[in-house]
């Protein structure tokens, strides 16, 4: 069984953004003597970065685990998806610089099930082995993914282009029949 899990140093930013935003919001709600609409929008502002540390907090505490042909989230909502039961996989990329160039950015892998799915960023410790397992699933169910899921599994070391070439053969083939 292979466990996987976001480290705090990862997750370390989040809880501090979220927190000096939700007293920062906090302060201002508190300080806004008369009911305006100032208090609405800094409570507004308390309910996201709320929002925003709830979502940090389970990240922080789900542990995602390949076992038994299945990835497992557990924690808080977690789930769980049959790996011959995958219907799809997307990988996005997301750049914190203007010029993409790969640096500054993150992945986030999402794997869908008909009943499910679980999505898993960059910043989980053993992220190339779950997309090295990602990549066996796409080939093992014969998944055709997105031309953008190609482009990011390549630019991350796992290339995908058999796969693609294969469904858009098979695809030209079904055309002309």
């Amino acid at each position: 069984m292979k466990s996987f899990k976001y480290p705090t140093r990862s997750l370390r930013g989040d809880y501090l953004r979220a927190t000096v935003g939700l007293l920062v919001t906090v302060g201002l709600l508190i300080a806004a003597t008369k009911i305006t609409i100032f208090q609405y929008l800094f409570a507004a502002g308390a309910i996201l970065f709320l929002g925003f540390f709830l979502r940090t907090a389970q990240r922080h505490l789900t542990v995602f685990h390949i076992a038994n042909g299945a990835l497992y989230a557990q924690g808080p909502f977690g789930s769980s998806i049959q790996l011959c039961s995958v219907t799809d996989i997307q990988l996005r990329y997301f750049s914190t610089r203007k010029d993409r160039n790969g640096e500054g950015g993150w992945f986030e892998l999402t794997i869908k099930c008909s009943k499910s799915k679980i999505s898993i960023d960059s910043t989980i410790t053993g992220f190339e082995q779950i997309m090295q397992t990602c990549k066996n699933i796409i080939q093992e169910n014969k998944l055709t993914p997105s031309e953008t899921t190609v482009d990011n599994f390549s630019s991350a070391g796992f290339g995908l282009e058999n796969q693609t070439s294969f469904n858009n053969d098979l695809n030209k083939n079904q055309d002309t029949v």
